[in-house]
C-alpha cells in the first residue's frame, strides 16, 4: 500500500485563509506584535495525515485536542517557532501523543524544525518523520479586523517518513516522502499580531 502522510499546513491567526500567490513576490517581511510574551497555537480544523501502508487517513480531534505554544521574545521577528502537542488521533485505533515543532517565515514559508515520532501501539508501528531538503512549503499572509491577527495557508510539503519499529506488511516501508494537513490559529496571549 502506498503512503501518503499528507501536510497543507494553514496556519490561521484567527482569521479567514488567504491565497498563496499574494506572496509570491513578497520580500523584507516581518510579524510585529504588540507585546512580548506567549505565542498561543490552537488547531480549528482536525489534523488529517496518510501512515504508510493504509487505506484510510489518520486524524487528530481540533480544539483543545490539538494546541501548541511558542515565545514572542522580540516586538517585531521574521520567524515565529511553535511547538504543538497532538492529542486524540486515531488510525483504526489510537495513536500515542506526540509533539512536532514549526517555524513560519513572514517571507513566506513554513518547515519543520526537527524531527518526531508517531506511534501505533497496538500495531506495533513506530515512525519518524524528519526535515528533508528543500521541504520548505510557500505560505500566504493577511492581517485580519477588528482583531489585529495573521492568516497564512500553507501548500502541502514534503517530509521523510522513516519506519523505526513494526513489520513492513503493517507499518509500510520506509524513507518515503509524506504530507501533512492541518488548520490552525496563532495569537499572541493578551496582545495583537500582524504582518507587515
Amino acid at each position: 500500500m502506498q503512503v501518503k502522510f499528507r501536510s497543507a499546513f494553514v496556519a490561521f491567526l484567527i482569521v479567514s485563509a488567504v491565497s498563496m500567490s499574494a506572496v509570491a513576490s513578497a520580500s523584507a517581511h516581518e510579524f510585529e506584535a504588540s507585546k512580548t510574551g506567549k505565542l498561543t497555537d490552537t488547531i480549528k480544523l482536525p489534523v488529517t495525515f496518510h501512515l504508510p501502508g493504509a487505506s484510510v487517513n489518520a486524524e487528530c480531534a481540533a480544539g483543545a485536542e490539538v494546541t501548541g505554544t511558542g515565545s514572542v521574545t522580540e516586538l517585531k521577528r521574521k520567524t515565529l517557532t511553535t511547538t504543538v502537542t497532538y492529542k486524540k488521533c486515531e488510525f483504526v485505533t489510537g495513536i500515542r501523543p506526540f509533539t512536532a515543532e514549526w517555524e513560519v517565515s513572514a517571507e513566506g514559508t513554513t518547515k519543520l524544525v526537527k524531527a518526531f515520532t508517531i506511534e501505533v501501539p497496538v500495531l506495533l508501528c513506530k515512525w519518524k518523520v524528519v526535515p528533508t531538503a528543500g521541504e520548505e512549503s510557500t505560505v500566504g499572509f493577511t492581517n485580519s479586523k477588528p482583531v489585529a491577527t495573521v492568516a497564512a495557508v500553507r501548500a502541502s510539503k514534503h517530509m521523510k517518513f522513516e519506519r523505526l519499529e513494526g513489520k513492513e506488511e503493517n507499518c509500510g516501508k520506509t524513507n518515503e516522502a509524506s504530507t501533512w494537513n492541518e488548520s490552525f490559529t496563532l495569537g499572541v496571549e493578551g496582545g495583537t499580531l500582524l504582518w507587515k
